[in-house]
């Protein structure tokens, strides 16, 4: 037997996600996937924004990557991004060197993503830089601690 569903769901700080008219069995998933999806962006967003990136710019790369190369136009309407902030996180994306700007054709410039194993080894090298070099100025700004102060 089929059942016809249609619903609108809101998830807090994603974009409206509608789906009309899903047929699927009784004993289809279809619905469990979506609704693990929505879990999963939500996560991925979190992560993102705990590594450093802004909401709009973790929109935007999750977007991208579902859309591999897309156009700010298409990647505002896919993410959520209100169309006058996505340029601006593009342009902070590609500043941290997370999208590729694609030679412009007939749709205009295109974005790319950087793969996202390549992003987070370029991120990891940027945190143990910074780390490296944290200690030692640290190290060089500290009284060394007489014995008898211990």
């Amino acid at each position: 037997m089929q059942w016809v569903f249609s619903f609108y769901y809101r998830l807090t700080r994603l974009p409206t996600v509608d789906i009309s008219l899903c047929i699927c069995d009784t004993n289809s998933s279809s619905i469990m996937n979506y609704y693990w999806m929505i879990g999963m962006n939500e996560r991925l967003l979190r992560q993102l924004c705990a590594l450093g990136f802004t909401e709009y710019e973790a929109r935007v790369y999750l977007a991208l990557l579902q859309n591999n190369a897309a156009t700010g136009y298409q990647l505002g309407k896919a993410s959520g991004v209100p169309r006058s902030m996505v340029y601006e996180a593009l342009g902070r994306l590609a500043q941290r060197g997370a999208i590729l700007t694609l030679p412009e054709d007939s749709k205009g410039v295109r974005y790319a993503p950087l793969p996202p194993h390549e992003l987070v080894a370029q991120m990891r090298r940027q945190f143990e830089t910074t780390v490296a070099g944290l200690v030692t100025d640290l190290a060089a700004l500290a009284v060394p601690a007489l014995p008898a102060q211990i």
